[in-house]
């Protein structure tokens, strides 16, 4: 197992993205609140894509508790797309 960025994580989604739907173009519409609940998966109940700009996520949470158990899940975030 190895450390990925999430923006590295998100790269490799994207071109999988691509791949299946055979566009991949740079103008396509990206569907970030998809990737964020297939990254996240429970926890996309309680948080939303806000944006993404120089290879940083960003994400709202419901509430501040939220904001410490994605802090503690985000290496299974990377984990769970590794592979």
């Amino acid at each position: 197992m190895t450390d990925k960025k999430i923006s590295e994580v998100l790269s490799d989604v994207m071109k999988n993205m691509g791949e299946s739907s055979g566009s991949g173009h740079r103008g396509d519409i990206i569907d970030w609140d998809k990737i964020w609940a297939e990254i996240s998966g429970d926890a996309s109940r309680y948080s939303y894509f806000i944006k993404f700009r120089d290879g940083e996520l960003w994400i709202a949470v419901k509430n501040s508790a939220w904001v410490l158990e994605l802090k503690k899940k985000k290496t299974g975030f990377t984990e769970r797309h590794a592979r």
